[in-house]
């Protein structure tokens, strides 16, 4: 998975970055072996397949597990699905 976030300095272009899925993982969300800085969440969490990129989550906090830096996300498929209701 990739996190793609802009930059702090106000660049146009975003920036992504792989960060591998840590096991343990719910169904509500996914922690990343990535570090995020403030401001970057809200940031989408892609799944990069041959038909192109696909939000899978997005950053929601970021944490310290066991001295390791984190990112936590939570999985959009549970939050967009009940966007559908109202259509």
């Amino acid at each position: 998975l990739y996190i793609e976030s802009w930059r702090p300095d106000g660049s146009v272009t975003p920036r992504r970055r792989p960060c591998p899925v840590i096991e343990g993982a719910d169904v509500f969300q996914t922690t990343l072996a990535c570090r995020v800085i403030s401001g970057e969440s809200g940031a989408p969490v892609l799944r990069v397949g041959p038909n192109g990129a696909e939000l899978v989550a997005i950053v929601t906090a970021r944490a310290k597990i066991d001295g390791q830096h984190v990112a936590i996300a939570a999985h959009a498929e549970h939050h967009f699905g009940m966007l559908e209701v109202f259509d």
